[in-house]
């Protein structure tokens, strides 16, 4: 039975010359190689390149113009590439062991209905320490005996009391698929995902055969800084994938009232891990006077109130550009509610007034200020922002810079305050 493997890439030179190396070191036969690079900025074209010599496996190099912004696009695009009817896909930052390949294609062999096959994960960080020697902690709370066994079951039984909960499959390095047959009907919904496209692809393929599960850990899954799992800029996305996805195969499938339990269970659990609020941010009023402050410094206030924002708002203005504006609004909306809440309304006496100061220094300009302050008054309604720019009221009120916010912000009725006292 022939595989095509196809590695996903977007900036990983650092791991993609032992990522290729742990595919070459299979112990199962594989037909061709097609490496996707999603425009990475990094060498990895360079490396690649470099490894033509190195492979007695056919190896396709696809790169693109521009970044997709999308890893289930590269999936498709690999899938609808490839040659084989089997499938893996091979993440650019994973590894594999020798006998993964030998081990989830075995199940295959025996039972000619399997559509998908997966075997156990290790976690490892990016220099590759194991962080966790398998995941099955993370399915404890449908079947703490379920993954200690390898199995072959329906699909459909797969969904109605497991994926109907979660997605348990939580590294794509980790199975083998066979090609769904209708891929392009598949195609045109996974794209919609940012995050739990994996989920949505496996119940797709689940409703068509059976899955097979390998209960050695075969297959290692990266932490790191740049990963996709990692990162807290979608963390009200993955919250509505998800309530979306177990909705969707509840109506569709028959759940039993248990498992649903579950589902909700794991739900609150997402829910509070993800940081996500239900409330908007309504009514604040941020006006700076030490007697609002118990305790607490103004310098390590006005610090801390400059760095929390700035990074706030730097996340909302990145999946703004990437053409995401309602899910930058979202996001926006409870990471201000979040930041509110959790570290600056315990410190004050009334927690409705809120003493916000931001710093500009005399290399600020005007272009790089003036967003930042549409962001606060679009977020913080009734919102009084004091600049903090030093004791010297006069010569600051000479800069260019001061002019332009004061007279570009009042004409709009915002309220301007420096140090407690109005321009």
């Amino acid at each position: 039975m022939n595989i095509s493997v196809i590695v996903p890439n977007y900036n990983y030179n650092y791991y993609l010359e032992k990522r290729i190396e742990s595919i070459l070191k299979q112990n199962y036969p594989i037909q061709e190689i097609i490496v996707l690079d999603d425009a990475s900025s990094d060498e990895s074209l360079h490396t690649v390149a470099g490894l033509f010599q190195k492979c007695s496996i056919p190896l396709m190099v696809v790169p693109s113009d521009r970044n997709s912004g999308s890893v289930f696009k590269q999936w498709i695009r690999g899938i609808r590439l490839a040659q084989s009817e089997w499938i893996w896909i091979a993440e650019a930052d994973d590894l594999s062991d020798p006998d993964f390949l030998s081990s989830v294609i075995r199940p295959v062999l025996e039972d000619k209905e399997v559509v998908l096959s997966y075997c156990l994960s290790r976690i490892i960080d990016g220099e590759g320490k194991i962080l966790q020697e398998n995941y099955r902690y993370t399915t404890d709370d449908i079947d703490p005996e379920k993954w200690k066994h390898p199995y072959i079951r329906e699909g459909i039984d797969e969904i109605r009391d497991t994926f109907a909960v979660k997605n348990t499959i939580p590294n794509v390095s980790s199975c083998i698929f066979r090609r769904p047959d209708n891929l392009e009907e598949i195609a045109a919904e996974l794209t919609r995902y940012r995050v739990a496209g994996d989920w949505y692809f496996y119940t797709e393929l689940l409703k068509r055969g059976k899955i097979a599960y390998t209960s050695e850990v075969l297959n290692s899954y990266r932490r790191h800084g740049g990963s996709v799992v990692s990162s807290g800029k979608h963390n009200l996305i993955h919250y509505r994938e998800l309530v979306s996805l177990q909705e969707s195969i509840a109506e569709v499938f028959d759940v039993s009232p248990e498992t649903r339990n579950i589902a909700l269970a794991h739900r609150a659990d997402m829910k509070r891990w993800l940081s996500i609020y239900d409330e908007r941010i309504e009514n604040y009023s941020f006006i700076f006077t030490n007697r609002a402050i118990e305790g607490l410094e103004k310098s390590s206030l006005l610090l801390y109130a400059h760095d929390e924002l700035w990074r706030i708002f730097t996340e909302y203005r990145e999946i703004e550009k990437s053409g995401e504006a309602s899910q930058a609004y979202e996001y926006a909306v409870d990471a201000c509610k979040k930041f509110v809440e959790t570290k600056i309304s315990s410190r004050l006496k009334d927690e409705k007034s809120v003493g916000i100061s931001l710093r500009i220094d005399a290399d600020s300009s005007f272009e790089s200020i003036n967003p930042l302050m549409w962001f606060l008054y679009k977020f913080f309604p009734a919102s009084k922002v004091i600049f903090d720019t030093g004791d010297d009221l006069e010569s600051w009120k000479k800069e260019k810079l001061g002019r332009e916010l004061l007279e570009h912000h009042k004409s709009y009725g915002h309220d301007f305050r420096l140090l407690g006292k109005r321009f």
